[in-house]
């Protein structure tokens, strides 16, 4: 499934800084704000290393996560038009 997602991707793609104080504080879907962090990793093995694929329960994307469990960091991929979404949120107050 991951591969379907990186694969299919158009135009370029922005990686997401979830996390940036480390697993401990949880993880949040960069997409929807919900908390990830209990959901289960598939593992998924690229060319660039191992990466640890979640799939958020409440909107359904898939959140990339550099493996092992504990990194310190968590990227989802974002389309243009993902970008637009949240730019339009940023504007409305609401964040990102």
């Amino acid at each position: 499934m991951a591969d379907a997602l990186l694969d299919r991707a158009k135009g370029p793609r922005t990686k997401m800084l979830m996390d940036p104080l480390g697993f401990e504080l949880g993880a949040r879907c960069p997409f929807c704000q919900e908390d990830i962090t209990d959901v289960p990793k598939k593992l998924h093995r690229r060319n660039d290393g191992d990466w640890g694929v979640r799939s958020c329960p409440d909107c359904g994307r898939e959140v990339l996560t550099p493996a092992p469990d504990r990194s310190s960091y968590s990227v989802g991929l974002l389309s243009p038009a993902d970008m637009k979404y949240l730019a339009a949120r940023g504007a409305q107050g609401e964040g990102a």
